[in-house]
């Protein structure tokens, strides 16, 4: 059983549960929308985002003609 506390609620995963409707509960009020990972994703530096111009995006100097529509970044312990 798994507990992620996200600060207004918490999201209760129990993966052996049989009832599949059962595996994840949720306590206190979720928000209708909400990205779970977005905060943490926000928080990483993008190397492809020039830190001058805030949403401007710099090519990789090696192929100056890739495009970088969206970047996300996984990272594990």
């Amino acid at each position: 059983m798994f507990l992620f506390d996200y600060g207004d609620f918490k999201k209760l995963y129990r993966p052996l549960d049989k009832e599949k409707k059962n595996r994840f509960l949720y306590i206190g009020q979720k928000p209708k929308k909400y990205i779970y990972g977005l905060k943490q994703l926000r928080r990483v530096d993008n190397e492809f985002v020039d830190k001058e111009e805030e949403n401007e995006i710099k090519l990789p100097e090696d192929k100056p003609s890739a495009k970088v529509r969206d970047l996300f970044a996984a990272v594990g312990k």
